[in-house]
């Protein structure tokens, strides 16, 4: 027998052996899989759908783009389902519900007046957490993180005693009064202070004291619901830092651009301006909100406090990068491509990949365990 007829029969032998492994190796892989995953629970099916919703309505995808919404919204409700279905299952007595303090008449009358003077305000702030990812694209998600984190909390009661307090109404009163103040006055921000003010007071009406003092940090996280102004960034100076990241990136690779503060001008006569939508400012109001929840969460002195400290710099870098790529991009293709998909799919990818940063800083166990 040959050397190559040699070879070839060794090949023929070993690769089909090979081959089976391979694939019991990836049965066994799938068995462990399957056996690790429990049977997905109504509970668990509603909430992959919630998650569905908010990406799909909110403008992580940009705006009126249906057909990547209802993708984002899809793949996040099936990566949502598939990690509850493998979480470890909690005992039955720790899923026990508390119990809510019945209302009395007055309590219901005033939740009814809430609800109705509320109304337009709640319209107000969906419209404005949808309208543009530069402007509040975390608003949709903060209720959803503030009864994750109430729910954990309020699974270590085992008080089965309806509770209430009647300072619910210092803080219900003057929620409503900034409400209808508002009405006259027309700013809507007055009225979403308002019902940041409403939250505890209708947790200690129908909660207690005691539970509230529990989901205080929850209920805390509300003050993330009021829509960011135009006038926060001019406090943090994000225009400019951005420009001198660009500036600094565009004099490296030598090309001659011009700096006026946040107004680049370009030697073929082009100026483009980095505006308050291109600073970052939404994305910073976001992390701030999300370095919060971290913070409050870790275990370790380390890891709450990284996350916050590291956001800033995260992001003026990272925006700094996309403006250099941004001005390269109208060099050589003319200010025409600032109304391409690149322009505002640069300032999604700067959104997601700074809140991805935070939460590799964060303490990621705790904070999985806090919204389980």
């Amino acid at each position: 027998m040959s050397r190559v007829t040699l070879m070839t029969w060794l090949l023929s032998r070993v690769r089909p052996r090979r081959e089976q492994l391979a694939g019991e190796r990836a049965d066994a892989s799938r068995s462990r899989w399957l056996a690790s995953a429990a049977r997905p629970t109504r509970a668990d099916l509603g909430f992959s759908v919630l998650v569905g919703i908010l990406l799909a309505a909110s403008p992580l995808t940009g705006a009126t783009r249906m057909i990547p919404s209802l993708a984002l919204g899809t793949v996040g409700a099936a990566a949502v389902l598939l990690t509850r279905m493998r979480r470890p299952r909690a005992p039955e007595a720790e899923l026990r519900p508390f119990l809510l303090a019945r209302p009395s008449l007055i309590d219901a009358a005033l939740f009814a007046l809430a609800a109705l003077v509320f109304a337009p305000t709640m319209a107000w702030l969906y419209t404005r957490y949808t309208n543009a990812i530069w402007q509040n694209a975390h608003g949709l998600f903060v209720p959803l993180f503030m009864v994750l984190l109430a729910r954990h909390a309020l699974r270590s009661d085992t008080s089965p005693q309806e509770e209430s307090s009647a300072w619910g109404f210092a803080f219900l009163v003057p929620g409503l009064a900034l409400a209808v103040l508002d009405v006259g006055i027309g700013s809507r921000s007055l009225a979403a202070v308002g019902l940041v003010l409403v939250l505890p007071g209708l947790s200690l009406l129908l909660l207690g004291a005691r539970r509230t003092r529990m989901i205080a940090f929850p209920l805390a996280l509300g003050v993330f619901l009021v829509p960011l102004t135009t006038s926060l960034e001019r406090f943090v100076w994000l225009s400019e830092a951005s420009a001198n990241v660009a500036r600094h990136l565009l004099h490296a690779f030598h090309y001659p651009v011009i700096f006026n503060q946040t107004l680049a001008r370009l030697d073929t006569g082009r100026t483009i301006s980095i505006s308050q939508n291109c600073s970052g400012a939404s994305t910073l109001y976001a992390g701030i909100a999300f370095a919060t929840m971290a913070a409050a969460t870790a275990r370790s002195r380390v890891r709450r406090w990284l996350p916050l400290l590291a956001l800033y710099p995260v992001l003026v870098l990272a925006n700094g990068v996309r403006c250099f790529l941004v001005i390269l991009l109208v060099w050589y293709r003319g200010l025409e491509a600032l109304h391409t998909p690149l322009h505002g799919s640069s300032g999604i990818a700067v959104f997601g990949g700074v809140l991805v940063v935070l939460w590799l800083c964060a303490d990621r166990a705790a904070l999985r365990e806090a919204l389980s």
